[in-house]
Parts: structure tokens; sequence; C-alpha cells
């Protein structure tokens, strides 16, 4: 169809004649940055939005008809398994759709179709199963030896105590007027960690370390609402436990995908400490994420680079582990109890509403100044606006 083009609604900027492009650009390892007009919308609306093209400027889908994504990430979440189910419908059954047998006229209102209603709902459905598969296994890392015999009397015993004073005080209504409620519901795993307990020193200390990615791990574990990954590898199972959310709970996840998911994370909150630190010059953090990205486009591109970092951060994580375990009980025991998880993480919100901010004095630019000049590493790159690299 001739001025058909496809634009990508997330960052608004690329733009294609070609479906098979858009789909390169969507299935890249990092997102394109939300563009300011849609940070409201969900990940699926944006990328059902993104796969229906424009007709002479006019779009062919409209807000309205992704209304009801407004809270998804379903397709998201699954897009590898949706783009190969549309190239599947496409090669094999033409305009017709494959879930409900009916034919939508043209390959445009089949991917319109399969995207709004018969692969949403398929994608609906196989989330519930793994999930209930998932909620039915997630006694294997706690279980069956996954706790060793040098912390499992540790570990229970502290549990224990964490249990039954978290439970007795919920079950006695006394919520709101019990000072000495205390558990760490953790942060769930997609979620942003918190930098609470970080001073400005710490944060300078990070952005300019040579081993920026686990420094800085290594400093968000010391928060135990972080403590949302369990990892065991003792137990050879090539698998973690995370906390996923407050409805969900925890799930099973291989653990190249949490290392992968956490480098992400990483790689956007150093970004963030970057760009929030003002007493930093700009050619300060201009030097600071010109490192920082390099090290990331390592880890993605070079396999042997990969296997470092992922052994790193599983070590770190698996450091973590009496600790992550701990939570895990504490909050298997609301669950069971089917307490509200999320009022009493609003009541613990209030009660640390007092907490400490821990504020260093640092002499202003010259403190970050002197940690690059010790750090000992050359660079020969500059970093532009768009997150690139260049000679």
């Amino acid at each position: 169809m001739t001025n058909t083009i496809y634009l990508c609604v997330r960052c608004n900027k690329y733009k294609t004649k070609i479906f098979y492009d858009m789909k390169k650009h969507c299935l890249r390892k990092i997102l394109c940055k939300k563009h300011s007009d849609v940070i409201l919308l969900s990940d699926d609306q944006l990328l059902v939005l993104t796969l229906m093209p424009y007709y002479s400027n006019k779009h062919s889908i409209t807000l309205e008809e992704v209304e009801f994504l407004k809270n998804s990430n379903i397709m998201e979440k699954y897009k590898i398994k949706l783009f190969n189910e549309l190239d599947d419908n496409l090669k094999n059954n033409g305009s017709v759709c494959k879930y409900c047998g009916k034919n939508q006229g043209s390959i445009h209102l089949l991917r319109k179709h399969i995207l709004l209603k018969c692969l949403y709902n398929n994608l609906l459905e196989e989330d519930k199963i793994i999930e209930n598969e998932t909620i039915k296994n997630t006694n294997i890392i706690i279980n069956n030896n996954t706790i060793n015999n040098t912390t499992n009397n540790t570990t229970n015993n502290t549990t224990n105590n964490i249990t039954n004073n978290v439970t007795n005080n919920i079950i006695n209504n006394n919520v709101t007027n019990n000072s000495n409620l205390f558990i760490d519901i953790p942060i769930p795993f997609n979620d942003e960690w918190s930098m609470s307990d970080l001073s400005p020193k710490d944060k300078c200390e990070i952005m300019v370390s040579k081993y920026v990615f686990t420094d800085f791990l290594n400093k968000i574990l010391g928060n135990k609402k972080n403590s949302n990954v369990i990892i065991n590898r003792s137990d050879n199972t090539g698998k973690g436990m995370v906390y996923i959310n407050h409805d969900r709970k925890y799930i099973l996840m291989n653990e190249k995908d949490i290392i992968f998911r956490t480098m992400n994370k990483l790689y956007e909150q150093l970004f963030d400490i970057i760009e929030e630190n003002k007493r930093c010059t700009n050619v300060t953090k201009v030097i600071a994420k010109d490192y920082i990205h390099t090290k990331y486009k390592k880890f993605i591109n070079e396999p042997e680079y990969n296997e470092d970092m992922n052994d790193l951060l599983l070590t770190l994580y698996e450091n973590n582990f009496v600790i992550s375990t701990q939570i895990y009980e504490s909050m298997k025991t609301l669950i069971e109890k089917n307490i509200d998880i999320k009022k009493t993480q609003l009541y613990i919100n209030k009660k640390n509403k007092k907490e400490i901010n821990k504020t260093e004095h640092i002499s202003e630019k010259q403190y970050i100044e002197n940690l690059i000049e010790n750090r000992n590493e050359e660079y020969s790159y500059n970093y532009d606006s768009d997150g690139n690299t260049k000679g």
C-alpha cells in the first residue's frame, strides 16, 4: 500500500516502511526511551500502536482501541513469542486467524485482530498456566537441601523469630499501634532498587568505580528491601527465585535472565545517579557515562566478558542468600495467613518515614575529580546525548 509507514510510538523517532525493520527495532535488548507525550501509556499500548501502520499520515488504530491495555504488559513480557506467532500465522494462514479461524480480509487487519483479541487472550491463558506451575514449585529453592547445613540452623531460627513476631502483631490487629513490627517487604524485582541507604559519598564512589556494576549491586544489597533475589548455585538447577510483585509473589527465573535484567537495572540507575549528581562537572559526567556505557556494551557483545559478569553478580546474590531467604520465609507467612501485603507495606513505610538521611560532607567537585584520577583508566571515547560512544 502506498504511503504506508511504521513509526515507533515509544520514542517517536524511528520510522520505516518495512514491518520487519520495526520488528527488529522492537526486539532490541535495550528499549528506546519513552517520549514524554506517551509516558502514561503502558508497554502493551505502545507496542500495539507501534506495530500498526500509518496510511497517508493517518494511524490505522486509535487510542480508544487500546484503552483496555492501560495496565497490561503481557505482550511486552512475551514479545518474542508474540512476533513468532505473528510470523507463523502470516506464513501459513494468510489473512485467516489461526486461533478463531476467521478471515480478516487483509494482513494488517489480521495483525490488529490478533494483537487485540486472539493472541492477547492466548498469552493471558499461558501466563496463568506458567504462574500456577511456578506457585507449585516455589519451594524448590528452599527445600531439598537448597539451604546447606552451615546456614540452615541460622536461617530457620532467625526466620522463625521474624515470622512469629510479624504474624502475632498482624493477626492480633496490632499493625497500627505496635512499634515492634519488623519485616522488610522486598521491592518487586521489576522495579527500581531503593537507593535510600546510599549517601552522596556512596553515589560518587560508585559512579567512578573501576568495578562499577559489581560495586553498585554490592551496595544495593546492603538494603534489605532490595533482597528480592534468592540464588544458591549449589543446587545446580540454573534457576533462582525472585519476588516479582505484591500480587504474584515469588516466581522461578533462569539465572541468566536474572543477571540480564539486573544489568539493565544497574545500567539505568547508574545513569540516574550521574544525572542527579549536582557536585560534578559535565566533563566528569561524560567520562563516567562513557565508562559505564562501554562496560555495558561489552556485557552485551562479548561472551567471555558476559560470562565473567554473570559469575560475579551471581556470587553477590549468593552471598546475600541467608538474608533473602529470611525475607522469603517471612513473606510466605504473610501470604499463607492472607495478610494484605500492600497495607502492611504502607504501615512500614509510615514507620520508616523518619529514617535518618545519610548526608556526608564532600568537598564539592574536587572529591569526584580525585576519584577519577585514582581509577587509572584511560578513556578514548566521547559520550553523546543519545547514549552512543564515538571515537
